[in-house]
């Protein structure tokens, strides 16, 4: 047979010819089949004898005559053979074609012939009738899955056309809704005289219910066919960029930076990674606070490795996913361009790859990363960046089934990164373990496409949501708030994190050859607008030993890498925060929003300190299961008091017990069994709170040859001095104790009281008192010096570490220093920087490197190693001048003008009383934007008009110039009016309305203004596409007035160096002041309706040893944004909350300054709105022996902190 089709046709005619066949195909089996069937299973009695008319036509005449002609077709034009095996999906769809058209021709027929033989006084269903039922619903699903096949087939050949997928699963929903719709209104109707015990089932209802089963098979079907749909075009069509083409090069800088599925290597030591966070179109600007070189420098000279993440999207919390031109995320300028997708989204969880949006991304790229490329380990020797983050939460599947993140968007994204000199690695994360983009070195085939992976997998983790923030709260709103702040759930915190390394590993390919990595670990919870709970009470909720309890638990299932997400949260500065957040963004972090490094934090470092002082032996360990008998095992006689017990990987054997109590009885103290191969079991007393952690350390052997048992008491510091005297630094207190073992009979004297007692092979040591210390010998040479802290002087223990890599020692420690707030060491310069409280009286010390100048023997501590140095004594005059609080004076003011704002005409949709654009359109996405809104009157009427408006977030509105009301739209939760994420359905819903009284009118022209403010645009984040969530007036109406004329007014951020420190409302900076007739001290007027601003300024008494971070407190009604010296510093609303205190950095004011605020007030904030401000310090809680929590306390302690500089050598 000649290989040619009967009719010769070109490439573009065949091509129309296949799109033809698709679409007679389409008709056939995806639109008429529903009909059908429709009009058979329940139009009978409706209907009469037209129902089977209606049938014949459609399954006869549409499916058949459609079916024949589009088969036809394809055979005429396409050459032979004409079922060919080149591909499985040729070869099946051809197949399956073939099949249809006869199986089609005999239900035609059968049909015809059931027809025929119909019996009205039947009492069964004929066996004919029966078959056509079964092979009519079996063709009907072929014919679907055929269809789906033949899209597949034609996307092989030509590009992808979305409009296909779309009206294919457009019509299964639809056809699908329509069956069930016909099932619960009218059931199956059988035509005829039917006994029901002839039927399938015996009971009536049980036959109605297999029917409907069987006639939804197509529901699972239709699911199963999507995910492979969409999890096929998910995975991409840019093969050409494989995992391997983009893969770190282990070859060229493997001897600089390696890793194994243990940790990293940095010059072939082991390096652990402890990180913390800590936050116009075609221009991107790196100066001033945006200097990006400089922090990469700053970061070289202080001896901190970096990890990179340039996006394209990076925080949720921000406007747009991230700072334009900035941080990375999405600007104004290129959300307002709506054919956009912004990260691929075309609606909410689902995503189309974009080119013009990837264009954009690599844009960025090709400004930031060149940046980064100056300063990577592998390219220069002292640089400081060791990983780039490739996007952020993108989600290869969701919950491991829904498809959304695109193979191609991270493909192109690594490329570029590669062509642009990153040779580092390149990570990326998921919101949780979800496996996605994992690298397979030995290549992945998915559905017969290649997989695409990075070459490291990382994961975030956040355990425990604020209750404000729960899914719950999302879905169902916040309860009343007294009641939801109660103790967090251990059951949800186990779920959470004890299977980490087992779910990671599964995954296999680099998940399970790299080192667990947690790019966003909890360490703590944002706050929301409207809520009345602030941070303290976050902090509160979680404790101070969450954090602490969180990467204890991390760590014992194998984490090596690991950034805290927030270690400082700091402030959103300006209209930076998104409509989650407002200024503050302290989030309960280890150090607060003002600068106080809280006991949290000081917890989270006692275990840092214990990671980084064993690094050596803590970097490479495996699991051990506790459960089974080993050769050497730690059990508790306390369920869920140890989480679990891991083991060094080497011929040197050392055992890490991670003590854990989540004992839902609350004990508070446990005995701890050591069970040894071949010797008596040892039993230990161990002391530890209900929800507390420690890492605990077995089978060790000291420097000098001690050999540790077991320390059921937490180890968190190991220093080797000068003369390789190994010194541990432990915590034996009322809150955590217990006892060491050693093997042999050992001694142990010092002033901390030590007990020894002998058992068996083993001398068990208990310390009796809390602080001191103790020497242990063995009589042979072996020596080690504990020293015991507590209270305030462990909670201030500030190690210091060196890394071989920055080539100053090779020490591990360099030294330790407690005793007061803070410490900073230089090492190089020898230069102890100390910030202490007024009652901190001396610097303690420990020396790994040289002796300590300036530095006194004392016998607090009991050994020779600890030494002193006493603070020098703070001056009368310094504490004077830290109290001197300043005293705001304002002498001027302006009221914003109506009629000389700049207004712009809209343009109403067609037969609509809404604009066709909206604030982000113009780019008026910071702060406010204003509206106009033009009518005329022939007549002032009797009765008032009604107004209705829909805006989003908060409004303030004038008829004539007279203020008549405003309120706030918005919502903590899920699918209301104004939500703060997600979809928000505009229109629908979030409508209030107002009364225009005819006082207020006039005959003629009049104008409603409306000044609305965003409390921020929607952020993109996972699955969501929110990002174009409308701001500004939605929608609004008069009751009777169709004529009316929009205008609107705003700044365009696009004109802008900084959009974020700017109010949004034109005029901002105009300078038509009046002078006050009387200078205003705190508090301003009352009443202030209009936008109102007022100048004004106060003097500091600064000191440069002094630390003294100012507090704004603003009370009030009115709202309020407020600049000092030009920069935005406070969103301060009134009524709505929860924040009215502000921190003012000690660099962001000098001895003279200026102060700004712009001020109205809206009726929901009441009519007679005023506002008063006053400086303070921040006042503290004081917690007796011990590092505060930093929440607020009016009669507490006020953070103040003196600072002094020692040269210790």
């Amino acid at each position: 047979m000649s290989n040619t089709s009967i009719i010769n046709s070109t490439d573009d005619q065949y091509e129309a010819v296949v799109t033809t066949h698709g679409l007679l195909m389409y008709i056939a089996w995806c639109v008429s089949p529903f009909i059908g069937i429709y009009s058979a299973r329940y139009l009978k009695d409706k209907w009469g004898h037209n129902w089977y008319r209606a049938h014949a036509a459609v399954m006869g005449v549409l499916t058949g005559v459609l079916t024949l002609a589009g088969f036809i077709l394809i055979v005429l034009y396409f050459p032979p053979p004409h079922f060919p095996d080149d591909t499985l999906l040729h070869s099946a769809h051809t197949r399956i074609g073939l099949s249809l058209v006869i199986l089609m021709v005999l239900q035609i027929i059968l049909g015809f012939f059931s027809n025929f033989k119909f019996d009205t006084d039947r009492t069964s269903v004929p066996l004919w009738d029966k078959l056509h039922w079964w092979l009519g619903r079996g063709v009907f699903l072929l014919g679907v899955v055929n269809v789906y096949l033949g899209i597949e087939f034609y996307e092989e050949d030509y590009d992808s056309i979305p409009l296909m997928w779309f009206m294919y699963w457009s019509a299964l929903v639809i056809g699908v809704g329509a069956l069930i719709y016909g099932e619960a209104t009218n059931g199956k109707v059988t035509h005829g005289k039917v006994d029901p015990a002839n039927q399938f089932c015996d009971s009536p209802n049980l036959a109605m219910l297999k029917e409907l089963f069987l006639t939804l098979l197509i529901v699972p079907l239709t699911l199963v066919l999507t995910y492979i749909y969409l999890r096929k075009r998910n995975l991409g069509e840019l093969n050409e960029i494989t995992t391997a083409s983009v893969a770190y090069d282990h070859e060229a800088f493997g001897h600089i930076l390696n890793w194994d599925q243990h940790c990293f290597y940095l010059r072939g030591k082991p390096l652990w990674v402890i990180a913390t966070l800590l936050l116009a179109e075609g221009v991107y600007i790196f100066e001033d606070d945006r200097d990006v070189e400089y922090l990469f420098q700053l970061c070289e000279e202080l001896e901190l490795f970096v990890l990179c993440a340039p996006g394209p999207y990076i925080c949720a919390e921000t406007q747009g996913g991230g700072i334009s031109c900035v941080i990375p995320g999405h600007p104004s300028w290129l959300i307002a361009k709506r054919h956009i997708r912004i990260r691929h989204s075309l609606i909410s969880f689902f995503r189309l790859f974009d080119q013009e949006y990837s264009n954009y991304c690599q844009e960025w790229f090709r400004n930031i990363l060149p940046i980064i490329q100056r300063h990577q380990v592998t390219t220069k020797p002292r640089g400081c960046v060791l990983a780039v983050q490739i996007e952020n939460e993108t989600f290869e599947l969701i919950f491991g089934l829904i498809p959304l993140g695109l193979s191609d968007d991270m493909r192109v994204l690594a490329k570029c990164a590669r062509d642009l000199g990153i040779t580092v690695p390149l990570f990326t994360n998921d919101a949780w373990e979800a496996g996605s983009f994992i690298a397979y070195p030995e290549g992945k085939k998915i559905f017969g496409k290649d997989h695409f992976g990075i070459d490291l997998y990382g994961f975030d983790k956040y355990s425990i949501f604020a209750p404000v923030s729960s899914p719950k709260a999302a879905l169902l709103g916040i309860p009343p708030e007294k009641s939801i702040w109660e103790e967090w759930d251990i059951k949800e915190f186990k779920a959470s994190l004890d299977t980490i390394e087992q779910t990671v590993r599964g995954y296999g390919g680099g998940a399970a050859q790299s080192p667990l990595l947690i790019p966003e670990l909890q360490g703590g919870w944002f706050n929301h607008h409207t809520v009345k709970s602030g941070y303290d009470t976050t902090y509160n909720y979680y404790g101070k030993k969450y954090t602490r309890l969180i990467l204890d638990t991390v760590l014992s299932q194998g984490v090596t890498a690991f950034n805290l997400y927030m270690f400082y949260g700091g402030t959103n500065w300006g209209t930076v925060g998104d409509p989650d957040v407002y200024t503050s963004y302290d989030y309960s972090a280890c150090i607060r929003e003002y600068g106080l490094y809280c006991s949290k934090g000081r917890h989270v470092r006692l275990v840092i300190s214990f990671v980084r002082s064993f690094a050596a032996e803590f970097s490479r360990t495996e699991c051990q299961d506790i459960t089974i008998r080993a050769p050497f095992t730690i059990t508790s006689s306390v369920d869920d008091y140890i989480a679990k017990q891991r083991r060094t990987i080497g011929l040197l054997k050392i055992y890490f017990i991670f003590f854990r109590n989540l004992n839902l009885k609350k004990p508070t103290a446990s005995t701890i069994t050591v069970h040894r191969n071949n010797r008596e079991p040892l039993q230990l007393k161990s002391k530890l709170p209900f929800k507390q952690s420690f890492i605990g350390i077995a089978d060790y052997k000291t420097k000098s040859g001690l050999h540790l048992i077991l320390a059921t008491i937490p180890i968190y510091t190991r220093i080797f001095t000068k003369t390789d005297q190994e010194i541990w630094i432990v915590q034996c207190d009322d809150e955590i104790n217990g006892q060491l073992a050693f093997y042999g009979k050992v001694e142990c004297t010092g002033n901390i009281e030590p007990i020894t007692l002998v058992e068996g092979d083993a001398t068990i040591i208990s310390l009796k008192k809390s602080s001191g210390s103790c020497k242990v010998t063995d009589g042979k040479g072996g020596s080690l010096v504990i020293v015991a802290l507590t209270g305030y002087n462990l909670e201030t223990l500030y190690p210091v570490f060196t890394e071989p890599y920055w080539g100053t020692f090779d020490t591990t420690v360099a030294a330790v220093f407690w005793g007061c707030h803070q410490f900073e060491f230089i090492i190089k310069d020898r230069i102890l920087e100390v910030d202490a409280f007024e009652n901190d009286k001396s610097v303690y010390g420990i020396s790994g490197i040289d002796e300590f100048k300036n530095f006194s023997p004392t016998d607090k501590f009991g050994t020779e190693y600890v030494v002193e140095h006493k603070l020098n004594e703070i001056k009368a005059e310094d504490i004077e001048l830290a109290h001197h609080l300043p005293v705001l004076e304002f002498t001027r003011s302006r009221t914003l003008d109506f009629n000389k704002v700049p207004w712009q005409k809209l343009e109403l949709a067609k037969g609509k009383t809404y604009p066709v654009k909206n604030a982000i359109d113009f780019c008026f996405t910071s702060g406010h934007v204003l509206y106009k809104l033009e009518f005329n009157l022939t007549s002032v009427p009797a009765a008032p008009l009604t107004f209705d408006i829909n805006m989003r977030h908060q409004c303030a509105l004038y008829i004539n110039n007279k203020s008549f009301g405003g309120h706030l739209t918005y919502s903590l939760s899920l699918f209301r009016p104004g939500g703060k994420s997600g979809p928000d359905f505009g229109r629908l819903y979030g409508w209030e309305s107002y009364d225009l009284h005819p006082a207020d009118l006039v005959r003629g022209k009049n104008e409603i203004i409306c000044i609305v403010e965003s409390l921020g645009m929607g952020r993109q984040p996972g699955p969501s596409n929110d990002i174009r969530t409308p701001r500004g007036i939605i929608d609004a109406k008069i009751k009777g007035i169709k004529d009316i004329k929009w205008y609107i007014s705003g700044v365009d951020v696009r004109k802008t160096k900084n959009p974020f420190n700017m109010s949004g409302i034109p005029l901002d900076n105009q300078p038509d002041w009046v002078d006050l007739e009387k200078p205003l001290k705190n508090i301003l007027p009352s009443n202030i309706l209009v936008p109102t601003w007022f100048d004004g300024k106060f003097t500091v008494s600064t000191k440069k040893d002094l630390i003294a971070p100012l507090r704004l407190i603003v009370r009030g009604t009115n709202m309020a944004y407020i600049f000092i010296n030009g920069i935005f510093i406070a969103r301060y609303y009134g009524s709505i909350g929860p924040q009215n205190s502000f921190y003012i950095p000690c660099d962001m004011y000098n001895e003279t300054n200026i102060i700004r605020v712009m001020t109205y007030s809206t009726e929901h904030q009441h009519q007679s709105g005023n506002l008063e401000l006053s400086f303070n310090l921040w006042k503290i809680e004081d917690q007796d022996n011990a590092v505060t929590s930093g929440n607020l306390n009016e009669t507490g302690r006020t953070f103040i902190l003196y600072s002094q500089t020692l040269k210790v050598q």
